[in-house]
């Protein structure tokens, strides 16, 4: 069996304050997610969720910057929301994901 990184990004541009992007199917363990405003002043809340609509991770008023290190076991595609900016601007996401083959 092989264990391997695969990385995402998006580039998304909020409007209205909020900006959402959708994965492919993940089956694995996200480990790693980075949301940078282009602006370090710019706060948000970012939110992911599986394909459910649940909830699976969840932080408020981020200011500029959320690098967090995680590991959260997921089997599905991934919804990743950033909310609540104070800022319309391009907004850069990547998710590290743990993947197996066997």
């Amino acid at each position: 069996m092989s264990i391997f990184f695969n990385r995402l990004y998006f580039d998304p541009t909020a409007v209205s304050g909020q900006v959402s992007v959708k994965t492919d199917k993940v089956i694995g363990f996200l480990r790693q997610i980075i949301v940078q405003a282009d602006t370090d002043t710019t706060v948000f809340d970012v939110l992911i969720n599986d394909g459910s609509s649940l909830d699976l991770f969840s932080r408020e008023d981020i200011d500029g910057e959320l690098n967090e290190l995680i590991t959260l076991p997921v089997h599905s595609p991934l919804r990743i929301t950033v909310s609540g900016s104070t800022k319309d601007e391009a907004f850069k996401i990547y998710l590290a994901i743990q993947e197996r083959s066997n």
